[in-house]
């Protein structure tokens, strides 16, 4: 087992990686209680992913999109990076995105990600927010399909089940492609559902 991570650092670090761009927390409020007086306490700019979908009033088990950074600069305090490393790094909640999206046209496109059709055409909740799933779509997802749906950023980074981060580089368009809901194949389903 690591020690807690130092979101700082990272932070910062992604910061000066992409200057022009902005950096994003999506962390999951179901696994990190407080996390709501924590931001009721920030001057944050954050949202819900949930505001616009039928789980509106879901508000406890909803992903939080916070812009974190912009401009090179880092808005998080020192004192809500320290408690995420405390109630983050172990708890499968933390993503971090790089893009030169501004939050609404970002929320939206995430926003449109939760959507997912499987197998006998249901209609389900991709809970990609969550590093668990997010690490298995990495894998199961074809590269046309990785293309279009990491699309709203450059840089995708989530905190793995060894409490360690991990990433992967993707190809930011600034044009939607992406069409919801996402389609898996009863293989991707399969390989989806055995890795959780």
């Amino acid at each position: 087992m690591s020690s807690r991570i130092d979101f700082r650092v990272i932070a910062e670090e992604s910061l000066a990686e992409y200057p022009t761009s902005n950096l994003y927390f999506l962390l999951d409020h179901g696994g990190l209680p407080g996390l709501y007086r924590q931001l009721s306490r920030s001057s944050l700019g954050w949202t819900s992913l949930f505001d616009s979908t039928r789980e509106a009033n879901a508000l406890a088990v909803a992903p939080f999109l916070i812009l974190a950074g912009s401009n090179g600069q880092l808005r998080m305090s020192r004192s809500f990076l320290e408690w995420l490393g405390e109630n983050g790094t172990y708890s499968s909640t933390v993503i971090m995105l790089s893009s030169p999206l501004q939050i609404e046209p970002m929320t939206s496109r995430l926003t449109a990600r939760l959507d997912v059709r499987i197998s006998e055409n249901m209609e389900a909740m991709l809970r990609f927010f969550d590093p668990r799933v997010l690490e298995s779509l990495i894998e199961i997802l074809s590269v046309e399909q990785a293309k279009e749906f990491f699309s709203p950023a450059q840089a995708w980074r989530y905190v793995d089940r060894a409490g360690r981060m991990a990433g992967v580089t993707t190809f930011f368009n600034v044009q939607e492609n992406f069409s919801a809901p996402l389609v898996l194949s009863q293989q991707q389903e399969f390989a989806l559902l055995g890795k959780r």
